[in-house]
This record gives structure tokens, C-alpha cells and sequence, in this order.
């Protein structure tokens, strides 16, 4: 799990940072690349912190799969149709808000798939974000889910979890503080290649900032597989890391 934390990226955090800089091929290539390192440990993450029922999260993480791939090429169809243009025409004239509805139930359930069939909600939101991106969402929807996720839910998590976390206790093993340090050395070491494809050094410190690993927190702390001591490490060395971006 440690490797697939360092291997981690954070792109919410990285895309906004460089949104207000000028263009350029390095910037897409950072982009591209936080993206990717983003997608790949949210979905390794969940078969990492579980000690048991692994091969039951696959089964489960496939099916997800499938039901997302689904339901990318039902609205594909509705798109060919003209019913999504359809249904954004009534919803912005009558400011109903349909497309957001509409996302947030298919949103519900998938979720409630994964959890029927034990497989992760992260998976689970990250295959459908990809569905929904593959057929185009319109500036109105995307700034209204922007609002939603970071104006309530995003706020409510990173409170819940920080309440729920004492960075204390990570200052009372020799182990843990050794494992924080080593997080954050790893994480600089799993993004140093980039300098070989002329990354300047301040990309490879943005691409280290790991705001997602308290997902792997949370489900480490679920499942049992981190002690109140690891868990605090993991997120003193998030924290480290973002220091890298100033």
C-alpha cells in the first residue's frame, strides 16, 4: 500500500494551481500526468486495504465496470437521440436542474451496486465520471457539480476525517515517524523520472502533493489494516507533501 500512496498524485489539487498559469506543453503534460497517477491508486487503493475478500472486491470492482460501461453507451444513445439536448434545453429554461438530478441518482446507484457487491464507492464514482467525461458534460452541469462536491460534500469528509484522526499519535513509535518520512520520500522519488522528459523540479513537487491519500485512510481504518499510529502518518505526510506545491 505504501508504493501505491507514493505512486498517488492529487488532481484537484494540481489542475486548479496550474488553471491560473499561462498554458504551456509542460503544464498538459503535468496535468496528464497527476491525472493518470490520480485514476491508477484510487483504483489499486481498495484491493490494498482490505485483509480478506479480495478476490470477492475484484468480482465486485468488475461488475461496477460493467454497470458503468452501460450506462456510458445508454447515454450515448440518448445523446444520439437528442434527448440530453432535449433535457438541457427544459432544465435551463425552467431552472429545473434535471441533468444534476439525473447525474447525482445514476451517481446513488452505482454506489449502491458497489456496495452490494463489496466492491469500492471511489471505484465506483471514479468509472462513472469517466462515462460521464467520455460523452461531454456542459459547463453549467460541471460548475454545478464542482459546487456540490466542493462547496458540501468535500468540507464535510476532510472535517469528519480530521475529528476522527490524532497526528498525535504518530509522535509516540519510532516506526511511524520513520514510515511518515519515508511517504514523503517516496512520493518525491515516484515523481523524480518526470525530470528525464523536462519537467522542470517545480512540477515534480507539484505531482507529489497527495491531498487524495485520505481515501486510503479511510478505508485502511474501516477494514483494520492501519493502526491510529499509521493513519496518522499517512496523513502527516499529505501534509508535508502539499508544503511541496508553495
Amino acid at each position: 500500500m505504501a508504493a501505491v500512496l507514493s505512486f498517488s498524485s492529487s488532481a484537484a489539487l494540481v489542475i486548479p494551481l496550474v488553471d491560473s498559469l499561462a498554458p504551456s506543453l509542460s503544464l498538459s503534460i503535468l496535468i496528464t500526468q497527476v491525472t493518470l497517477a490520480d485514476a491508477i491508486a484510487f483504483v489499486a487503493l481498495p484491493f490494498f486495504t482490505q485483509k480478506s475478500n479480495r478476490v470477492v472486491a475484484t468480482e465486485g470492482a468488475l461488475l461496477v465496470l460493467v454497470l458503468s460501461v452501460l450506462i456510458y453507451f445508454l447515454l450515448r444513445y440518448a445523446k444520439g437521440k437528442g434527448w440530453l439536448e432535449i433535457a438541457h434545453g427544459v432544465s435551463k429554461l425552467d431552472h429545473l436542474g434535471l441533468e444534476l438530478r439525473i447525474s447525482l441518482a445514476i451517481l446513488l446507484l452505482v454506489a449502491a451496486a458497489a456496495l452490494h457487491f463489496h466492491a469500492s464507492v471511489m471505484i465506483a464514482g471514479f468509472t462513472l465520471g469517466v462515462a460521464f467525461a467520455s460523452i461531454g458534460v456542459p459547463h453549467r452541469l460541471s460548475r454545478q457539480i464542482f459546487g456540490i462536491s466542493e462547496g458540501l460534500f468535500a468540507p464535510i469528509y476532510f472535517v469528519w476525517l480530521g475529528a476522527s484522526i490524532n497526528i498525535r499519535q504518530t509522535f509516540h513509535s519510532r516506526d511511524t515517524i520513520i514510515l511518515a518520512l519515508l511517504l514523503c520520500i517516496g512520493a518525491l522519488l515516484a515523481h523524480l523520472p518526470s525530470a528525464l522528459f523536462g519537467q522542470p523540479k517545480r512540477n515534480i513537487f507539484l505531482a507529489s502533493a497527495q491531498l487524495g491519500i485520505p481515501a486510503a485512510v479511510t478505508l485502511g481504518s474501516e477494514n483494520h489494516v492501519l493502526n491510529a499510529g499509521q493513519a496518522g502518518a499517512i496523513m502527516l505526510s499529505a501534509l508535508v507533501t502539499i508544503f511541496f506545491t508553495i
